[in-house]
């Protein structure tokens, strides 16, 4: 049987709902805040298959982006400056979305298999991902290049995180490993 994707808004203080959302016939996906709390990501899969990604004003009940994007999107991350958004999916696919423009998301390629986590550095000017293909990359996020590729492990990338500084990189893996890399500062 059909199911129905109803996105509802509790109040924790009022204990009840304070509104909902009906998106039809869909199933829910990934979802993510926004790191300032006024918007909400979500991805959702309709009953034609596709796969639409919906940021969300929470304040403004009304959406701020909606678009179509690849069938393997699994993961979503917002940028500190809450105004992009990556897309990681389940097959390598990596897009990034800039939140008030309206237009399609820059696709980034290199990955192979799963990407398990993306990240931005504070300026929202860079990205580190790493998967499932052992490797953690660095892209520019204005063009979409990549501009580094790191290897060295023998484990599926878990975990990646960019120092607040910008000048090191660590990845974790499956079985325990943690990588740092100085990249004084990441180019």
């Amino acid at each position: 049987p059909p199911r129905r994707l109803v996105v509802k808004v509790w109040g924790l203080k009022e204990s009840r709902e304070l509104w909902s959302l009906d998106r039809g016939e869909a199933r829910g996906g990934a979802a993510t805040f926004s790191p300032d709390g006024k918007r909400v990501a979500w991805t959702e899969r309709g009953d034609d298959g596709r796969i639409q990604l919906l940021v969300w004003d929470v304040g403004a009940e009304r959406a701020v982006s909606e678009t179509q994007v690849d069938d393997d999107a699994s993961g979503l991350q917002f940028s500190d400056d809450n105004r992009r958004l990556a897309i990681t999916g389940r097959l390598g696919s990596l897009r990034l979305l800039h939140v008030e423009r309206r237009e399609p998301p820059l696709v980034l390629e290199g990955h192979q298999g799963r990407i398990h986590d993306a990240v931005f550095n504070a300026k929202a000017t860079r990205l580190v991902t790493g998967g499932a293909d052992l490797r953690v990359r660095l892209w520019d996020t204005n063009t979409g290049q990549q501009l580094v590729e790191l290897t060295g492990s023998d484990e599926v990338v878990e975990s990646v995180a960019i120092s607040p500084d910008g000048k090191w990189l660590a990845a974790s893996d499956t079985r325990g490993g943690l990588r740092l890399w100085n990249g004084t500062p990441l180019p």
